[in-house]
């Protein structure tokens, strides 16, 4: 995290690796013996409001303050209530202090990073407001200039988070739409060899450049 802890996240708990002796070590709470499955972190410019979110294998959302080793329990009370599912797969949080939470059976949730309030102004595309409650995301990236979010999903192909409208979509061409889009990166170096600064891994298709203007792989 921004203070150099590395925190790592296993089947049987969470941990740290303490580098002065070359080992991982539990966490001294038995809150933290639970399955993680991913994390995310919050850096805030208010002092004591940073945060490290852990989600699990059944337990939910966890929020943890990084100076402090201990849980925010007023804010995962808040976070509790968004959630489609204690099962948590996928976090991200993006420039705008929110975290985006994607639940293993599916469903995702949005809330602020900075208190855990869900965020009201995100909305969905008619044509897919179902996919509120079943789209199962694996993946997300931001574009720094525009905002745009891209989301891969298993079976509901790239969906796009347009800053503009604050509305997901789907990707405007077909194949983006209708692919099995597992993980996407940015970085402005992948435009010398893709022609692209996102890179979208697909199901049997390998590393794909995504073309931001017409939504296109």
């Amino acid at each position: 995290d921004c203070r150099n802890t590395k925190w790592v996240g296993t089947s049987g708990g969470l941990q740290i690796y303490d580098s002065d002796f070359n080992v991982f070590k539990d966490m001294d709470s038995p809150d933290f013996a639970v399955g993680v499955s991913c994390m995310a972190e919050f850096n805030s410019n208010a002092y004591g409001t940073d945060r490290i979110f852990i989600g699990t294998s059944g337990k939910g959302l966890i929020a943890l303050n990084p100076d402090t080793h201990q849980r925010d329990t007023t804010m995962m009370e808040r976070i509790s209530s968004s959630l489609h599912s204690k099962h948590i797969s996928y976090l991200f949080v993006d420039s705008r202090g929110r975290l985006w939470i994607s639940a293993r059976e599916g469903g995702l949730s949005v809330v602020s990073a900075s208190n855990g309030r869900e965020t009201a102004s995100i909305g969905w595309d008619k044509s897919m407001d179902e996919l509120k409650s079943s789209a199962i995301v694996y993946s997300m990236a931001e574009d720094p200039v525009t905002h745009n979010i891209i989301m891969c999903t298993a079976n509901d192909g790239i969906l796009v988070f347009d800053a503009g409208t604050e509305m997901i979509r789907r990707a405007r061409s077909d194949a983006a739409s209708s692919v099995n889009a597992m993980a996407v990166l940015y970085n402005d170096l992948y435009n010398d060899v893709y022609g692209s600064s996102f890179l979208v891994g697909v199901e049997n298709g390998g590393l794909q450049g995504l073309d931001t203007n017409t939504e296109s792989l």
